[in-house]
């Protein structure tokens, strides 16, 4: 049984975690060939050079680069000796001449771990390659003779996994998503994990019901949107660092809008929170498609529904959202979506609300099948009793525990070992008095 969080999570883990690193044309290319490959999850999108030393962070198995983010041959064989990714897979463009190429492969022909080629590589082929070549890193770590880095493995030794960038969204109000993010969180910090909450609500719940102030928050980063801005907007309940959302609908309509190249949009913000350290970065969207922009930022999503003919249309409707109409914008595909039914009880049960959604789903393709529900929370009235004394429903209800677990154990692994579990009073908070 794994005893530290990195195993859970890299048992946890696809089978082969990708990272791409090239121009926008190209990396949306390779994004669509390797899409289409469920046993490949894209764990970072890079742009630049400079981008794709912050989104190494996220620890992949398999780089695959495009030399055009470089200034030259001179700048790749640098950029190349301070990469530390198990497997690198370089494509370069009919432009860059042959006896560039023929210099940079030479600069590493004792390297077996890094793979050169030209425009003309088969992708589809490559991408077999590329699962070929973790499956044997795998297998010869495991019996301690593998060539290169072992998957999975940085360096001296250090086990590295994929970062979770994890959005929790529904189309429909009330379906309880702040709850299953602020509570997933929890259960992802019961683990070990350096855990990041962010709040996109407007104005946002997360202060109330985890007994927090309203300031500072996401307003207070984006004023300095900097590691020293973020740091100081950040608020702690118990093992979860918390940055609260928006005061009100008009800021967060202008920050949601934010193109997500500038320094304070929301994949900034994730880029900022991995080189602090956090493993674990939950986002509570904001329940319509304002939260296209967040969607871009992520590499995991959970999809909040509610048990109802409605609660499964909207479902759907996000489900496609992401995966068919969002494709090329983001790094979300089947494999990376998670689906919860939220206050189950008394209307459709598991098997109704699958059945239904497929029917829903395969009305525009027939080939599609909607991802199979991940965990089933029934309604308690000791959740919103204990988010009302603004202690963690987790510690409380026993149904929303257990259906919180499923979900952390299929994201970040089993709870293998319980921690101290902090008492409903510790910490410190702050009793908010409401305008009644």
């Amino acid at each position: 049984m794994a005893d530290t969080w990195t195993q859970n999570m890299a048992q946890a883990a696809d089978a082969a975690t990708v990272a791409l690193a090239g121009t926008p044309q190209v990396a949306d290319m390779w994004y669509g060939v390797l899409a289409n490959e469920p046993r490949l999850r894209v764990v970072a999108r890079a742009l630049t050079k400079e981008d794709l030393a912050a989104k190494l962070a996220t620890n992949p198995q398999a780089l695959l680069l495009d030399p055009m983010i470089t200034q030259g041959p001179n700048d790749l064989v640098a950029l190349l000796n301070t990469v530390r990714v198990p497997l690198v897979y370089v494509v370069f463009p009919a432009q860059v001449p042959d006896e560039d190429f023929q210099a940079v492969q030479s600069a590493f022909a004792g390297r077996e771990n890094i793979r050169f080629y030209r425009d003309t590589v088969n992708l589809v082929e490559l991408v077999r390659t590329i699962l070929a070549d973790v499956e044997a890193l795998q297998a010869a770590a495991g019996n301690g003779n593998g060539w290169g880095v072992p998957a999975g493995m940085g360096t001296g030794g250090r086990q590295v996994v994929p970062v979770r960038l994890v959005g929790v969204w529904s189309l429909i109000g009330g379906a309880g998503k702040t709850t299953i993010a602020s509570n997933l969180a929890f259960a992802a910090a019961r683990r070990g994990i350096p855990t990041l909450l962010v709040g996109l609500g407007a104005p946002d719940d997360l202060p109330l019901i985890l007994g927090l102030k309203p300031t500072p928050n996401i307003t207070t980063w984006r004023a300095n949107p900097a590691q020293e801005g973020l740091k100081a907007s950040i608020q702690k309940r118990d093992t979860v660092d918390v940055l609260a959302g928006f005061p009100d609908l008009l800021t967060s309509a202008q920050a949601l809008g934010t193109p997500s190249d500038a320094p304070n949009s929301l994949r900034a913000l994730a880029d900022q929170a991995i080189r602090l350290g956090y493993a674990a970065i939950i986002f509570d969207l904001p329940p319509s498609i304002q939260a296209a922009s967040a969607l871009a930022a992520l590499n995991m999503l959970v999809l909040v529904g509610r048990p109802s003919v409605e609660g499964v249309m909207r479902t759907v409707e996000g489900y496609r959202t992401v995966v068919e109409r969002m494709a090329v914008e983001n790094l979300l595909h089947p494999s990376t979506v998670r689906i919860v039914v939220n206050r189950a009880g008394g209307r459709l049960d598991p098997q109704q609300w699958q059945n239904l959604a497929n029917r829903y789903l395969t009305q525009n393709n027939q080939q599609a099948q909607f991802p199979p529900v991940t965990a089933v929370i029934p309604d308690h009235i000791a959740v919103g009793q204990a988010q009302d004394r603004a202690d963690w429903p987790y510690l409380v209800s026993e149904p929303l525990r257990n259906g919180i677990e499923t979900l952390a154990a299929d994201i970040f692994g089993m709870l293998t070992a319980a921690p101290a579990v902090p008492a409903p009073a510790g910490g410190k908070r702050v009793r908010i008095r409401l305008p009644l």
